[in-house]
C-alpha cells in the first residue's frame, strides 16, 4: 500500500499557479486544483516554491563558507521528509524531520545538515560558533535526524551534551580533533 500525496490549490484562489507545479489530470474545462509534484531545477524555482509556501530551502557551499568553514559541495535541497516523494529535482535532497528546519534553517539545523555532508566540517562550524549555539536545540536536532553516530564520531557532544554513545563507533581522538579545530581557515561574516 502506498500513501499518495498531492499539492492542492486553495479553494477560491485566483492567483496563477507557478509553472513549477505539475498538474494531475483534470476535468475538462476546469482549471487544475491538484498537482502531483513540484519540479525544482534552479535557485529561481526554489524561490518561487518558497513564495507559495513550500517549506524548502537551498543549502549551498557559500552559506557554510560564511560560517567560517571553506567547503565546496553541490547544493542540497533541504526539504521535509513528508514531501520528498512529491519533489522532482536536479538537486540532491537532504530530507529533514522538522518542517521549520527545512523552511528556515537555524545554525543548529545547518550543523546537523552538514553532518551528512562533512562531519568534521559540522564540528568545525560548531566550534567556531560555540557562543551562538543552543546546545539543547542541537541535541534535539541530532536526535530527530537520527545522526547520533556521526555526531558521536566527531565528539559533537562537547557542544551538545547528551548525545548518546553509539556502540561500535569510536570517536576521533582528542588530539586529532584539537589539530582539526586549530587549523586556520578564513573567517566568514
Amino acid at each position: 500500500m502506498f500513501v499518495e500525496g498531492v499539492f492542492r490549490r486553495e479553494p477560491g484562489s485566483r492567483a496563477a499557479t507557478p509553472s513549477i507545479f505539475i498538474a494531475e489530470s483534470r476535468v475538462s474545462h476546469r482549471p487544475p486544483t491538484r498537482y502531483r509534484s513540484v519540479r525544482i531545477r534552479s535557485r529561481t524555482d526554489v524561490e518561487t516554491a518558497r513564495r507559495v509556501g513550500l517549506p524548502i530551502s537551498l543549502l549551498e557551499s557559500e552559506r557554510i563558507e560564511k560560517l567560517g568553514y571553506p567547503l565546496s559541495f553541490r547544493a542540497r535541497l533541504l526539504t521535509p521528509k513528508q514531501i520528498v516523494p512529491l519533489i522532482e529535482t536536479t538537486y540532491r535532497l537532504l530530507p529533514m524531520a522538522d518542517i521549520e528546519a527545512a523552511r528556515d534553517p537555524k545554525l543548529e539545523d545547518l550543523i546537523v545538515a552538514l553532518l551528512s555532508i562533512d562531519a568534521l566540517g559540522a564540528r568545525r562550524v560548531a566550534s567556531g560558533h560555540r557562543r551562538d549555539l543552543d546546545p539543547i536545540r542541537l541535541l534535539k536536532r541530532v536526535l530527530a535526524e537520527d545522526l547520533e553516530g556521526r555526531a558521536y564520531g566527531v565528539r559533537l557532544d562537547e557542544f551538545a551534551p547528551g548525545i548518546p554513545k553509539v556502540p561500535g563507533i569510536e570517536p576521533l581522538s582528542a588530539a586529532a580533533l584539537a589539530v582539526e579545530d586549530s587549523r586556520a581557515f578564513s573567517r566568514g561574516s
